[in-house]
């Protein structure tokens, strides 16, 4: 599973890349964070039902942040309903990225999405929120 996971998101990452070229361009806008540079949030259903989340977090190079309170929610796309809950804290390298992924074995076929709230804390106060959400699929 960790290769399919792998695979998704080096496909995702291949697909990324000419759309923030473009981005970087002025021609969209973009959010801006205050104590992040670039997020992922990824999300896929493999053939057999199996849901894979992947967040990732570059941090920005001048605010830095201590760790992140990282929630993630599976959602059922017909009624926005939450299929699966996960949390996790995380803490940033000396590099200034943190990523984290998980499964979940799906039990309905239908489409889904990920939601994600990154809640940044320095010093133990909480400096910035950043929710995001995944492009849908379906099993």
């Amino acid at each position: 599973m960790k290769k399919k996971l792998l695979t998704l998101l080096m496909i995702c990452c291949l697909l990324a890349a000419p759309a923030s070229a473009w981005a970087d361009s002025g021609s969209t806008v973009q959010p801006r964070y205050t104590y992040v540079d670039i997020i992922h949030t990824i999300f896929g259903i493999t053939s057999s039902g199996e849901a894979c989340c992947y967040v990732s977090l570059e941090e920005d190079t001048v605010k830095t942040f201590t760790y992140s309170k990282l929630t993630v929610y599976i959602k059922r796309a017909s009624d926005d309903k939450t299929i699966k809950t996960f949390t996790a804290t995380k803490y940033p390298s000396a590099g200034g990225h943190f990523s984290w992924s998980d499964e979940y074995q799906l039990t309905a076929r239908g489409t889904y999405y990920m939601k994600a709230t990154n809640k940044l804390y320095k010093n133990g106060n909480l400096v910035e929120t950043i929710h995001t959400t995944s492009v849908e699929d379906t099993y």
